[in-house]
């Protein structure tokens, strides 16, 4: 039987549920940790390059859609690490734009 795309997708997201959960557990805490306001880098976390090609897609899109402009960088002599930065123009959860760390 031929499985379309979007089934094997799914499959692979589901089949990946528990550790895309605590990858994505780890990148929340190396965010707090190294957010100095506007970005943070850090080193990917470990299990984040076990994951499937397509989890770990889906894992940075859910960042970027919640505000996070998101590099990946793969580096023999530096290691792997992400970059997170707010996106320019990003509206957050209080509507007006300023951040709560932000004063006016």
């Amino acid at each position: 039987m031929v499985i379309d795309a979007k089934k094997l997708e799914e499959r692979v997201l589901r089949n990946e549920a528990d550790n895309f959960r605590t990858v994505e557990k780890s990148i929340d805490a190396a965010l707090e940790k190294a957010f100095d306001g506007q970005r943070a880098v850090f080193d990917v976390p470990i299990g984040y390059n076990q994951l499937h090609t397509l989890t770990r897609k889906e894992m940075l899109n859910k960042y970027r859609n919640a505000g996070w402009d998101v590099k990946y960088e793969s580096s023999q002599r530096d290691g792997d690490f992400l970059e997170f930065a707010i996106k320019k123009n990003y509206v957050g959860p209080y509507g007006d734009g300023v951040r709560p760390y932000e004063t006016t």
